[in-house]
C-alpha cells in the first residue's frame, strides 16, 4: 500500500485518505483538511456539510448516504480516493431526470449565487467577446426578425410559441462557429438548452440515441 506524509499533521498515510491532484495525494491529509475546513466554517457562521469516507474497501455514498464498493464509483480526479463523491445509481438519477438536474442546478446557485454570478459574467464577457470577434458583419436585426419570425424548431421541427425562441449557433462559438448568418439558426429553449455546446450534427445524433 502506498502512503504520504501529510504536510500538516506529518504522519505517513495511505492514498485513499487523501484528495488526489493528477493521480497522487497532495499537501494535507483528508482529516486535516476537513477539520480546518470546518474551523473556518463555523468562524464564519457558514453550516458544515457531511464529509465522504473510505472504511474496509467501501465508500460513503454522500447522496443516499450509504456505504458502497468502491466498483459502484466512477473514477474521478478530485473525489476522495480518486473516485467520485456520489454512486453510479445516485449520479444516473440525480443527472438524467431532467427534473431532478434543475432542482440541484436551481440548489446549487442559491447556496453559491456570488460565484454563479460572477463565473456567469465571465462567461458572458467571453460570448460577447467572440461574437464580436467572429462576426462578419452578416448578422443584421432584420436578420435576427426573421429568425425569431420562424415558428418551427430547426432542430426538432416543433411548432414553437413566440416566448420559448431563441437564437442558435449551429457550431458553437466555443467550437470555432462564427457569428455569421449562415452559422444562425431558430431553435426552441428546449432543443438550445439541451444542445449546450455540441454542434447540430453531434446534437441531431445524439437525439437519435435518446429516442431509441
Amino acid at each position: 500500500m502506498e502512503t504520504h506524509k501529510c504536510s500538516k499533521c506529518g504522519e505517513e498515510k495511505p492514498w485513499s485518505k487523501y484528495q488526489l491532484y493528477k493521480g497522487h495525494p497532495n499537501g494535507q491529509c483528508r482529516e486535516c483538511k476537513t477539520k480546518a475546513m470546518k474551523e473556518k466554517r463555523e468562524k464564519n457562521g457558514i453550516c458544515v456539510r457531511p464529509m465522504s469516507r473510505i472504511e474496509d474497501g467501501k465508500k460513503l455514498c454522500m447522496c443516499c448516504n450509504e456505504m458502497k464498493e468502491l466498483s459502484e464509483f466512477s473514477p474521478s480526479t478530485r473525489g476522495l480516493g480518486g473516485i467520485a463523491t456520489y454512486c453510479k445509481p445516485c449520479i444516473a438519477s440525480k443527472y438524467k431526470d431532467k427534473e431532478k438536474a434543475k432542482a440541484a442546478t436551481s440548489l446549487y446557485r442559491k447556496r453559491n449565487r456570488e460565484r454563479h454570478l460572477a463565473n456567469h459574467r465571465v462567461r458572458m464577457f467571453e460570448y460577447r467577446t467572440k461574437k464580436k470577434v467572429t462576426s462578419d458583419g452578416t448578422v443584421t436585426d432584420e436578420l435576427l426578425k426573421s429568425l425569431y419570425a420562424e415558428p418551427a424548431c430547426y432542430y426538432c421541427g416543433e411548432d414553437t410559441p413566440s416566448n420559448l425562441r431563441t437564437i442558435d449557433h449551429k457550431i458553437p462559438l466555443s467550437k470555432g462557429g462564427g457569428h455569421v448568418a449562415d452559422n444562425l439558426v431558430m431553435a426552441c429553449w428546449s432543443c438550445n438548452c439541451s444542445k449546450r455546446d455540441l454542434n447540430e450534427i453531434e446534437f441531431l445524433r445524439k437525439e437519435v440515441i435518446n429516442d431509441h
